[in-house]
């Protein structure tokens, strides 16, 4: 029994300005399916899903929607400054938004202010509003741009059974691997504009791309070997002719030889070495193509280097005693206490809404709700945080680049972006509310990496970055000898940049955790101190 089609593309393609971001795309969307859409930052994943969505039309092509399709977005810097309050913003989906609140509370468990601004609520809570409208309507194709961003580990697992349970299709864009292995059959790989399709998980995609890569390269180093031998035989073939040019011209000079023999010996060399070029002309031409053809791909990668302040190691920078953190008359966090040295590696987990973003909001602001907070003199804070907040939609790249940087000449500033993959005008000159996810990442990062600085708060930075750019942000910040606090719920990430000492905020308490992240204890710690915190 065929299953029921939702979605069917024929030959669509995207061309942005002098950009051809898709071509000829033809793919289906059966109900089941639960497919990964893979591929680098900037490649037009998302382009891809919003042209599925309607949200956006092909420059060519057709896209045939056959049933309902929802598309929940990486990143939209609009929602995030939005001051529209809750209720209106459901209200614009659903009639009655009292009900996606209730299933949003229930299913989350915490608890929602139907008045409160969208603006004040952290990126995981803004997520889990999405889900809720999304598992309330319940399309039958959800498009899922980085779903897992900004999730607490407890929503991630929720989100993990509500797919493997999904009756009808999804379509995930995601390059958190552990993920999307769970739940996903089927996937696709957009590269240089084109879909390939793969079956089964992205980690068996993985492996059949490292073989296909490798069996690549044997061959292409068989047909360099191949021209080794060519060159030689070339050159060993002229060596050859100007012997028998040398031989040619004491033949003509030797007087025993009839003119006609002379004529004859000349004919017939010249004729063997035309046969000889022609033969070795069409060696090379082939060997040529074929060398070009599977010659390897130099990827240009992110470079990353945090600059920082001369301080002597160990030093106290930061000092907090009896801290507490509040949202105007709302208790988040209480009896904060601890202390932060130069070249110092902490993390904050906890679930979403707990006040880990509010936490680092007031120590870039230098002042708590209450308590004691000494910082050291002349100490640079910087803090990105997971909404990207210093990078503004409305302008360009550059410009963002240059005013988050007024002292810095605009040599520096392009070279700057150039790290970071933003590489000529037509690049640099977009405006930032036409970027993916991963290229506001990058540019939030380039924007921070001019100044140097003490202390560098990062809240959720492996959000929307692609794999080859996570790796270049990890190894900036091992060369990093500042201090470092991040807020995170990849563990892997925390223990690859030599994460030291793990705070836990749950239940308005700030608890260190007795364990180091590579101890088979960690996790069931981690779980025990934060609690379940999902209604299953």
């Amino acid at each position: 029994m065929s299953k029921q089609l939702y979605i069917t593309t024929n030959s669509i393609g995207f061309r942005h300005h002098l950009k051809q971001v898709l071509q000829d795309i033809s793919v289906t969307i059966h109900q089941g399916d639960k497919i990964a859409l893979v591929g680098d930052n900037g490649t037009g994943k998302t382009t891809l899903l919003k042209i599925i969505a309607n949200l956006i039309k092909p420059t060519r092509g057709v896209v045939e929607e056959l049933d309902s399709v929802w598309y929940l977005p990486q990143l939209d810097l609009e929602i995030f400054q939005s001051n529209i309050p809750i209720s209106e913003y459901i209200s614009q989906f659903i009639e009655d938004w009292w009900e996606v609140i209730d299933l949003i509370e229930y299913t989350f468990n915490f608890s929602i202010d139907a008045s409160q601004e969208l603006n004040t609520l952290s990126g995981g809570e803004i997520v889990k509003l999405h889900l809720g409208i999304i598992f309330y309507i319940k399309p039958k194709v959800l498009l899922l741009d980085e779903p897992t961003n900004h999730l607490d580990i407890q929503a991630q697992e929720w989100l993990v059974k509500a797919i493997q349970e999904y009756p009808y299709s999804v379509l995930i864009a995601s390059h958190d691997t552990s993920f999307a292995d769970r739940v996903v059959n089927r996937v696709w790989e957009l590269e240089d504009g084109h879909i390939r399709e793969f079956g089964g998980n992205v980690s068996f995609y993985r492996e059949q791309k490292r073989l296909e890569s490798e069996a690549r390269l044997r061959r292409y180093e068989v047909a360099l070997k191949d021209k080794k031998r060519l060159d030689k035989s070339v050159a060993l073939e002229q060596k050859r002719q100007e012997q028998n040019i040398q031989v040619g011209i004491k033949s003509r000079q030797d007087r025993s030889v009839s003119r006609m023999d002379r004529g004859y010996l000349k004919s017939k060399a010249q004729m063997r070495a035309g046969q000889k070029k022609i033969m070795y002309d069409s060696r090379l031409e082939d060997n040529k193509e074929v060398l070009h053809e599977l010659e390897p791909q130099i990827k240009r990668d992110v470079r990353y280097y945090v600059p920082h302040q001369t301080i002597q190691t160990q030093e106290v920078i930061l000092n907090i005693r009896d801290g507490i953190v509040k949202v105007a008359e709302k208790l988040l966090i209480q009896d904060i206490r601890f202390q932060v040295s130069s070249g110092d590696r902490i993390a904050l987990i906890g679930g979403n809404g707990t006040g880990k973003s509010q936490f680092f909001h007031m120590l870039m602001k230098r002042q708590l709700s209450s308590g004691i907070l000494e910082i050291k003199d002349k100490i640079n804070i910087v803090y990105m945080d997971q909404t990207y907040a210093i990078v503004s939609p409305h302008k360009t790249i550059l410009e963002n680049m240059r005013d988050y940087n007024p002292k810095a000449s605009m040599m520096t500033i392009r070279q700057k972006l150039r790290e970071f993959l933003f590489w000529d005008d037509y690049q640099v000159n977009q405006y930032a509310e036409n970027l993916s996810g991963g290229q506001v990442a990058r540019l939030a990062f380039a924007m921070i990496s001019l100044q140097p600085l003490d202390i560098l708060l990062l809240d959720e930075p492996t959000n929307n970055l692609d794999i080859s750019t996570q790796e270049a942000i990890i190894q900036g910040l091992l060369t990093y000898k500042g201090a470092l606090i991040i807020i995170s719920h990849s563990l892997d990430f925390l223990n690859r940049v030599g994460v030291q000492d793990i705070y836990c905020i749950a239940n308005q308490q700030y608890i260190k955790h007795p364990y180091q992240i590579e101890d088979e204890r960690f996790h069931s710690k981690l779980l025990e101190i934060i609690g379940n915190g999902i209604v299953s």
